[in-house]
């Protein structure tokens, strides 16, 4: 019974990030705006958290290196495909690429 209770609590601790990105895309779909460079930039704001609470040793700095990384990121998607009409796949693709290209490779 135990490793229900395991299992359940790490299920909730993983999903929470899940709901709260989704509940962040369900309010860009009801404005009209398709982004499919979410996971790219969740993954660069990741890294620059990481990153920041590494060389400077404060988590703090870390959150707000990561929320400033995905404030840019989503400014950046918005400039482009709101005010300089690119096309809403390919930029959050591109976008998402670019996320992608941004970890180390283990090579």
């Amino acid at each position: 019974m135990e490793s229900y209770a395991l299992l359940l609590g790490s299920t909730l601790s993983a999903g929470t990030v899940l709901a709260l990105a989704a509940l962040g895309l369900l309010i860009n779909e009801k404005s009209g705006v398709v982004n499919l460079g979410a996971e790219g930039m969740m993954l660069c704001s990741a890294i620059a958290g990481f990153a920041a609470v590494v060389h400077s040793g404060n988590t703090w700095v870390g959150f707000a290196a990561g929320m400033a990384v995905g404030a840019l990121l989503a400014g950046l998607f918005g400039l482009l495909v709101i005010w300089l009409n690119t096309n809403q796949y390919a930029t959050g693709l591109a976008l998402s690429l670019f996320g992608g290209a941004s970890r180390p490779s283990s090579g």
